[in-house]
């Protein structure tokens, strides 16, 4: 049998891990069926060699398949990865630009409009319609996402924050609350997933005006929100 040496300091590259994760697979099967070869008693142990063997290969090629796909951004070299994250900041981050340059742009428009229709009496009251149209743009926000329980548990308890998006990572409600933020820029993230998510600054102005009124979702539904983190508290315990 040939003599397959992997060398782990010089394992720096994920090409390299997959080759020496092949070596591994075709090592460890090799020592399992010459070993069943030599085994005469018990009589299980040659066929449960031999089995393990032959589950050995599914499991490698579903794991590879599973690194390829899911994970193949990760085992990209260091350089690549580095600006595979890159693009994901920069992507967020023109998200969230792109979503204020847009209402900055709604508002000056209606602005113009309005100014249009009143006139000369609108001549010089530019800067305080557009801070009214801010303000009803805000209520807006507030209206449709101020009960957010994802909204409530990032500036109520984003400690725990951790916690509740890997609770609840796959249930299609949380999805949608959290991806709703994201799209109206309330929230930010840097990686995928959402463990890393956080309140932009309206994020945590409309959660400020939402508290006001009395809106969160910790105010709305407090018996449930204090059932929810005591679930919380016990997991960690």
């Amino acid at each position: 049998m040939t003599d397959h040496k992997i060398t782990p300091e010089k394992v720096t590259k994920p090409i390299q891990l997959l080759a020496a994760w092949l070596v591994g697979l075709i090592t460890v099967n090799a020592s399992f069926l010459l070993a069943a070869q030599q085994i005469t008693k018990p009589d299980w142990a040659t066929g449960a060699l031999v089995i393990a063997a032959i589950v050995n290969v599914p499991v490698f090629i579903g794991a590879l398949f599973l690194l390829q796909t899911k994970f193949r951004a990760q085992i990209q070299e260091d350089s690549y990865y580095a600006q595979y994250l890159e693009n994901e900041r920069q992507f967020t981050q023109s998200s969230r630009a792109d979503v204020a340059k847009v209402v900055e742009q709604e508002i000056a428009q209606t602005t113009e409009k309005i100014i249009k229709s009143l006139g000369v009496e609108g001549r010089g009251k530019e800067l305080p319609i557009a801070e009214i149209l801010r303000e009803s743009q805000l209520e807006l926000m507030v209206a449709k996402l101020g009960s957010s329980r994802s909204l409530a548990e990032l500036y109520v308890s984003p400690k725990t924050w951790a916690a509740v998006s890997g609770k609840f990572s796959k249930n299609e409600s949380f999805i949608r609350d959290i991806e709703a933020l994201l799209e109206e820029g309330l929230v930010e993230k840097k990686f995928r997933g959402y463990k890393h998510c956080k309140l932009t600054n309206l994020g945590t102005q409309i959660a400020k005006i939402a508290e006001k009124q009395g809106q969160l979702f910790n105010q709305i539904k407090p018996e449930f929100w204090e059932f929810g983190h005591k679930e919380l508290a016990d997991d960690d315990a």
